[in-house]
Parts: structure tokens; C-alpha cells; sequence
């Protein structure tokens, strides 16, 4: 280590034999002198600060590259902040708001523009000084891996030497021979003072203790010898050590030095950097304030005077709408006024054309019971052959189909009336009782056969024509006699004959709009028109059949045959005094809803049930698995539409049972249970655990029971009469 710390250095500090151990490249860079740095104008003595000036411009700092671009980073600093202090500002010139932004916003521009551009030219020269400091610092760490790796170099050839020594010592003669004498000699000296020792006290075995303390001396000798040895080698080892702890301490106490130094100086630069840009920030955000405030003051007057002309407009179009408005009411209730007059016209004609039709329906009535009367007051004979009966044709052939019957009953009553007379009596007195029972039996059919007429003419006025028919109709009338001149003629003449056509004020339409009804039919698609029809007609036939049923069945009932008024239209009173203003209409009560479940739809599509005006009616297959009408029931049991019947087979028992457990549980009364299936009431009362519920294997039974539980003004299909079956066959 001695040698070490004599030996000749280089330029960088490192010796100059560790040269000769570095790669190529390590060399070259060992070699190579750090890039010169730019020029740098050197800074005015006036310029540098006094502390920055004692501690970067003393002793060897200024041929140093990093300390110069230290100082000319913060001359520029300097610079700055200097014209940032020289640049104030006017506050005259914020006096008008538009050249002011306009101003301020150049300026602006260009002093972000020159900040922008010293930021950059900044950090282009904090990197550049970073770079040369990582250079150096990496140069001065490769120098002290080389010195370490000479260290241990140095360390490996001393113990090399050492041991070549130690060879030398066993292979050379010379060493060899003076090795032997002076371990003959350290001999001499230990075995002179055992010379005098006195003889063995066995004589007898001289041989064995002279070898004996001869391997013993041997022993003690080549220990101490060893001993010696090792004693030296470690004391070598440790001076060895010592001074390479001293160098390498000697080497980090510079290291620290340096590395003190640089970071006072960055310190100190990030010091003054964070002052300066303090300074300019606070003075931009300054700037910043001036400028948001001007653009408030442009703003705020740009948009009042928007809001100036916005307002105008709106209050101009204010105006103009409301003027608009005015119109389109006056126009609307003059409108109004001339409909009024026209459906007040209107009403005036249709309350006379019905008060006529009730004088002429009364007047046939009372014809008809005229006729009644003096038909059963006359006590013509009867023939075989006929009646003299004044009835009309049809009456006639009725009569003939009848006269038979009535005949055989008439016998076969005067015959009981008579039994217990004698054959005289009998023969005397059998014409005139057959004739009376007769007059009274002929009497009593055409009373039945009036009532069954009146019941037939009723049942029509209560189901009054389906919307579909009417469509129907119209659509059948649009396409036989579409809507020309001389259609509008005839109508028109109708009307007058009826005189309808005074109360409306004149003619129906005007010429312009005959023409435009005209170019319309005759633009109009005879397949769409057969396509509404056809599908209108599908619809009709359903309806018609349901009613084919209705109007073929009768109820006896001793009522009165006379015709009845047609109905109000659109809540319009009958009565001619209160025509005056329409009739505010009732709001219509919920239908009360019946449900048909079986396994057969037939039963519940060829009911009376499907399409009736005061139900609401649903059908469902009962052979599905996901059960719907549970759903449809469940849902509706708490509403206005509340399902009142249900018509069930005997193999929905378990719908039924559930669905009643669902009415207990909301608190609502369950639907009335109608079992439409084969088996005795009482055994399917005992199944199903109810009692209030109907059994029935009809299915017009089913339909009458549902319309008794809901109590609905629909007609009911009645077991076949012989009575009624002249009134089902008219």
C-alpha cells in the first residue's frame, strides 16, 4: 500500500499502470476529455450577485463547465426577472374594454411565446449540465473500480511473492542449506542445556527414549517455527489491510467533499430558480386577473345588448301570436255557432220524424188490437178447409198449418168437457162447445203468435246493427252509388219529402266540395274496397250467427206490440222542449266480465256469451299447461273489471280452488263457479268441497245461469216449446 500511494497518476487522477489493465473502450473514455462547454459571454461584475460571486467565482470554479452553465443559467434568470420588473402595467388602458382585450391579449400571446421559448432554451441547458455531471461522475466512478481492482491486484501479487518465497526457501540450495543451519542451529540451542540432564534409570533401552525426545524437540520446534511464521504472515496481512481501510476512507472523505459541494450548489440554484419563477407567476396570474376581468366588463355588454334585441323580438312575436290567437278564436266560435244552429236544426227534425213514427207505430197497434177484438168477437163457423178469420196472407198459412192441431184439441177437450152425458145429449150439444173451445183456441194462438212477433221486434230494437255491419254497409254503399252529383240530388229530395231538409238551412254540400267527392271516388281503389269489405263481412258473419240464435228464441210475456223510438242519439233528449242544448251522457259502468274455460273451444265460441254487448267475455282452451286464465282471474279481482262467473270442466277443480284461496287472501268475493261436465251436483259439490257453485251438462244451461248470476238484459235461450215454434218459424 506504500507503493501504492508513491506510484505516478495520471491526468484523471487514476495510476498508470491500472491503464494497462482497462478495456479499449474503458481507455478510450478514460482518454477522452469532457466536451468543451459552449461559449458563454462572461457575466458583467455589476450583474453578479455578491453571494453567488464569492462562492462560484473563487479559487479554480471557473474553469469548471458545470459552474459555467450554472452561472449563465442564472444570469438568465436574472435577465428575466429584470424585465419582468421594467414591464408594468398601465391601469389607463383597461379604461375601454375592447382595445384593452385586444391589447392585452397580443401581449399576452407574446410574452407566453418568450417565456415558452426561455423555458425550453432552460431545460436544453439543465440537461446539458446534467449530462456533464453524469459524465463526470461515472469517470470518476470507473477510476475508483480501477484503483479497487489494482488494490486486489497489488494484494494477489504480494501473497504471491510470499509464496514464492516460501518455494524458493524448499527448492534452492543455497536458501535450503541456510535453513537447515538455522534450524541446526535453534537445534544446538535447545539440545545443549538437555546434554546435562541426568542418565535414564533404564539403562537397558537407551534407543527408545532418545527417539522419543527427539520426536518431542521436533514437535515443539516446528510449532514454535509455524508459530513464528504465522505470527509474521498476520501482521503483514493486518499493515496490508490498515492502509488499504486508510485509502479507501481517504477516498470517500474527497468523495463526500464533492458530493457537498455540488449538492450546495444545486440548493443554492433551485433557491434563486424558485424566487424567480415565484415572482413571474405571481405576476402572470396578476395579468391573468386583468385580462378575465376585461373579458367580464365585454362580455357582460356584448350580452346585454343580445338580451336588449331578444327581448324586443319576443315581445314582437308576443304580440303577433296573441293577435293570431284572437283570430283563430273568433274564427273557431263563429264555427261553433253555425254548427250549433245546424245540430240545433237537426235535433228539431229528427225529435219530429221520431214524434211521427211514435203516432204512426200507435195507430197500428191500436189497428192491430182492433183487428184482435173484432176477430174474437165474430162467431163465424169454422170448416175443414179454413177460417173466415180476416188475416193476411201469411196469417192464412198459419192459420191453415194450425187449424189441424187446434181442431183435434178442441175435440178431444169437448169430449172430456161432455163425458158423463148421454150419446143424445153429446150429439146435441158436442158442435157448439167444439166450436167455442175452438174460437178460444184460435184466439189464444194468435195472441201467442202477436206476443212472439212483439218479443221478435223487441229482441231486434235491443241489439241494435254492429259497428262491423255498418261499415259494412258503407263500404257496400261507397262502392254500388259513390258520391257524384246526382247522388247528393236524390238524397236531398229525400229529405225534403220528409221534411228534414228545411231544418238544416239549405243544401248539404257546396259544388266545390262535390267535385273534390267526386275526384276522390273516382280515385278510389275498387280492391280496397273489396278488401274492407271482405274482411268486414268475416267479421259480420260471426256476429250474425251469434244473433241467429237471439232472434229465433222467445220469452212469453204478456206485452204490448208497439214499436219502439229509436234511441237518443249521442245523449240528444226525445223531447222536442228539451232539444235546446245536447245532454251531458253518463260515464259508462264497468261490464261485469264472464270467463269460459273448456276443453273444447267450440263451447264457448258458438255461445251467445262471445260478442255480447253488456259483458266482457273471454274464452281460453283448457287442454293448455301454463293455465292463463289463472293469470286473467288473479288480476283482475281487485278491479271494476272483476271476473263474476267462471265456466269451468269438472277436471279444472284445482283452478278453482286455488283461485278462491287467491279471493279469500285479497279480501274480494270469488266468482260464481259453473261446472259444465257429466256427473250428478251433488257428487261434484262433494269433489270440489263447495257448495254454491252449478252443475250443468248443457251448454246453453251454462249461458243461461251466467246471464241470471250477472244479471245482464240479454236474451236467454229457453227449452224448445211447441207453443212457440209459429213465432221461431216467422
Amino acid at each position: 500500500m506504500k507503493e501504492l500511494s508513491h506510484m505516478p497518476k495520471c491526468a484523471d487522477g487514476a495510476p498508470e499502470d491500472t491503464k494497462d489493465d482497462l478495456s479499449p473502450v474503458e481507455v478510450e473514455e478514460a482518454e477522452e476529455p469532457p466536451p468543451p462547454p459552449p461559449p458563454l459571454p462572461p457575466p458583467a461584475e455589476e450583474e453578479k450577485p455578491g453571494l453567488l460571486k464569492r462562492i462560484l467565482w473563487g479559487g479554480k470554479a471557473e474553469a469548471d463547465p458545470f459552474l459555467l452553465d450554472v452561472i449563465h443559467l442564472l444570469g438568465r434568470y436574472t435577465d428575466t426577472a429584470r424585465h419582468a420588473l421594467v414591464a408594468e402595467l398601465v391601469e389607463d388602458r383597461w379604461e375601454q374594454p375592447a382595445t384593452a382585450l385586444a391589447s392585452m391579449a397580443a401581449n399576452a400571446s407574446d410574452e407566453e411565446e418568450a417565456l415558452r421559448q426561455r423555458r425550453v432554451e432552460e431545460e436544453q441547458s439543465v440537461d446539458k449540465a446534467l449530462d456533464r455531471f453524469s459524465s463526470m461522475a461515472s469517470g470518476e466512478n470507473r477510476r475508483w473500480v480501477t484503483g479497487s481492482n489494482e488494490l486486489l491486484q497489488m494484494y494477489f501479487a504480494a501473497r504471491q511473492q510470499e509464496l514464492d518465497v516460501v518455494r524458493r526457501c524448499f527448492t534452492d540450495a543455497e536458501s535450503k542449506a541456510k535453513f537447515t543451519a538455522a534450524v541446526t542451529d535453534r537445534t544446538d540451542s535447545h539440545l545443549g542445556p538437555l546434554k546435562k540432564l541426568p542418565s535414564s534409570p533404564h539403562p537397558q533401552e537407551p534407543d527408545l527414549d532418545l527417539a522419543s525426545t527427539r520426536q518431542a524437540w521436533a514437535k515443539e520446534v516446528s510449532q514454535g517455527i509455524v508459530a513464528s511464521l504465522r505470527q509474521d504472515w498476520r501482521n503483514g496481512q493486518k499493515q496490508t489491510l490498515q492502509a488499504l481501510a486508510k485509502d479507501m476512507r481517504t477516498a470517500i472523505r474527497n468523495m463526500t467533499a464533492v458530493l457537498k459541494t455540488h449538492l450546495a450548489t444545486q440548493q443554492k440554484m433551485s433557491e434563486s430558480a424558485a424566487s424567480s419563477w415565484s415572482s413571474q407567476i405571481t405576476k402572470v396570474q396578476q395579468r391573468l386577473t386583468q385580462v378575465v376581468r376585461a373579458c367580464r366588463l365585454a362580455f357582460e355588454a356584448m350580452l346585454q345588448a343580445e338580451l336588449k334585441e331578444v327581448s324586443r323580438f319576443s315581445a314582437r312575436q308576443k304580440e303577433f301570436f296573441e293577435r293570431e290567437m284572437q283570430r283563430a278564436h273568433q274564427a273557431d266560435s263563429d264555427d261553433s255557432q253555425a254548427r250549433a244552429a245546424q245540430i240545433k236544426k237537426l235535433k228539431l227534425a229528427l225529435a219530429k220524424w221520431q214524434k211521427q213514427y211514435m203516432s204512426d207505430a200507435l195507430q197500428r197497434a191500436k189497428e192491430a188490437q182492433t183487428i184482435k177484438v173484432e176477430t174474437a168477437l165474430s162467431k163465424e163457423h169454422v170448416t175443414g178447409e179454413g177460417s173466415s178469420l180476416a188475416l193476411d196472407a201469411k196469417g192464412r198459412e198459419w192459420l191453415d198449418v194450425q187449424i189441424p192441431t187446434l181442431q183435434q184439441q178442441a175435440n178431444d177437450e169437448a169430449e172430456a168437457a161432455l163425458e158423463g152425458f148421454s150419446d143424445e145429449e153429446k150429439a146435441e150439444h158436442m158442435p157448439a162447445v167444439q166450436q167455442e173451445i175452438l174460437d178460444r183456441l184460435l184466439s189464444e194462438s194468435a195472441t201467442d203468435r202477436l206476443e212472439a212477433c212483439g218479443i221478435v221486434l223487441e229482441h231486434l230494437w235491443e241489439h241494435s246493427t254492429s259497428q262491423e255491419e255498418t261499415w259494412n254497409f258503407i263500404y257496400g254503399l261507397e262502392e254500388e252509388v259513390p258520391c257524384t252529383a246526382a247522388a247528393v240530388s236524390l238524397y236531398e229530395e229525400h229529405l225534403a219529402k220528409h221534411g228534414i231538409f228545411a231544418a238544416l238551412g239549405g243544401p248539404l254540400v257546396t259544388s266545390s266540395a262535390l267535385e273534390e267527392a267526386e275526384a276522390a271516388a273516382n280515385m278510389a281503389s275498387t280492391k280496397q274496397t273489396a278488401a274492407k269489405r271482405q274482411s268486414s263481412a268475416a267479421a259480420a258473419k260471426i256476429v250474425q250467427r251469434a244473433k241467429a240464435k237471439v232472434s229465433t228464441a222467445c220469452v212469453p210475456a204478456p206485452t204490448v206490440v208497439v214499436p219502439k223510438a229509436a234511441p237518443a242519439a249521442a245523449g240528444y233528449p226525445s223531447d222536442p222542449a228539451g232539444s235546446g242544448a245536447p245532454a251531458r251522457a253518463p260515464k259508462a259502468a264497468a261490464k261485469p266480465g264472464v270467463v269460459w274455460v273448456d276443453v273444447n273451444p267450440k263451447a264457448w265460441q258458438k255461445t251467445t256469451l262471445n260478442g255480447h254487448t253488456g259483458l266482457s267475455f273471454q274464452g281460453f282452451d283448457g287442454t293448455q299447461e301454463t293455465k292463463p286464465w289463472l293469470s286473467y282471474v288473479q288480476q283482475r279481482a281487485a278491479s271494476d273489471e272483476r271476473v263474476a262467473v267462471l265456466i269451468l270442466n269438472r277436471r279444472h277443480k284445482n283452478d278453482a280452488v286455488a283461485i278462491k284461496q287467491f279471493c279469500a287472501s285479497k279480501r274480494v268475493p270469488p266468482p260464481q263457479f259453473i261446472v259444465c261436465g257429466k256427473g250428478a251436483p251433488e257428487e261434484v259439490c262433494r269433489e270440489w268441497g263447495m257448495q254454491d257453485i252449478h252443475v250443468t251438462k248443457d251448454w246453453d244451461e251454462a249461458t243461461r245461469i251466467a246471464l241470471s248470476e250477472v244479471r245482464t238484459p240479454g236474451p236467454l235461450p229457453l227449452p224448445r216449446d211447441p207453443r212457440h215454434r209459429a213465432a221461431t218459424d216467422m
